[in-house]
């Protein structure tokens, strides 16, 4: 099996077939990232249709890499190290973002985390876009979020 698979973007003039790099992520407005994202996640789903295997994981790392990459400008950010961004698509208590906390504190390191997570509250049937924007987990709110905990660390 190749360690890579080739992936050919099969819709016509898409937003991600415009995408060369990170860069060009920070031109988009916040609607033309949800679109990006939108179309990642299609094309994961046909990529995993012909090719088999699992893709619940991958999905869920979508709107969280085009939110990053709209965000930051990895690798050149310096502040990386001192603010912390923990995105989880499950419940924000007790979850990864609790887990790094407590080892930073373990360790001595004060450092800023922002925890995007999921409440811990019941969350009624429908489409898995509309929940997601309902409870602020979709591409354009986390995008809002990570920037302005990032710049309100630059203060």
């Amino acid at each position: 099996m190749p360690d890579s698979i080739p992936i050919t973007i099969t819709q016509q003039t898409t937003l991600l077939s415009a995408i060369d790099s990170p860069d060009d992520l920070k031109k988009l407005t916040l609607d033309e990232l949800q679109r990006v994202a939108d179309e990642c996640r299609s094309e994961v789903i046909k990529l995993v249709s012909v090719n088999g295997g699992h893709f619940a994981s991958s999905l869920g790392v979508v709107e969280l890499t085009v939110a990053l990459h709209h965000v930051y400008s990895t690798p050149r950010d310096k502040s990386r190290s001192t603010h912390f961004v923990v995105i989880e698509e499950n419940s924000e208590i007790g979850g990864l973002g609790s887990a790094v906390i407590d080892h930073l504190n373990a360790a001595g390191l004060h450092r800023s985390v922002l925890k995007v997570a999921l409440p811990d509250a019941f969350v009624t049937h429908g489409h898995i876009d509309d929940l997601y924007r309902s409870l602020g987990f979709d591409t354009p709110t986390m995008a809002a979020r990570i920037k302005q905990f990032y710049t309100k660390g630059k203060r």
